[in-house]
């Protein structure tokens, strides 16, 4: 994507079997250009939110238990109480080609696969 700046790119968990509205979610940034890049997402940035709005209040996401699912999303909304478009965002098609998710420390964050 040659303009990445101009949408909001999400990533989404689960951590259990539910399948209502309210889902964490995480927004992150995405590079530029066509070559891979490694991205962090810290589990910490996870919000509870429905839609693109975030339920105040909520607790932070627990893993301790697992994760039931992982998604991503490209989205004109940004993450907040109330619901905000990203301005100048740019409509359609999107290509997000992924080569591995995985799970870190922040030990292990500075070092090479």
């Amino acid at each position: 994507d040659d303009e990445p700046e101009r949408r909001v790119w999400k990533i989404t968990c689960r951590v259990d079997g539910s399948r209502g509205e309210m889902v964490y979610q995480a927004a992150f940034p995405m590079p530029k250009g066509a070559e891979f890049s490694r991205v962090f997402v810290p589990f910490d940035d996870f919000q509870l939110v429905r839609g693109p709005r975030v339920v105040p209040g909520a607790p932070k996401l627990n893993v301790t238990n697992g994760i039931y699912q992982i998604g991503m999303s490209l989205s004109k909304f940004v993450i907040g109480v109330n619901t905000t478009e990203l301005e100048n965002f740019r409509a359609g098609f999107f290509d997000l080609q992924i080569r591995q998710i995985g799970f870190y420390n922040n030990a292990s964050t500075d070092k090479e696969d």
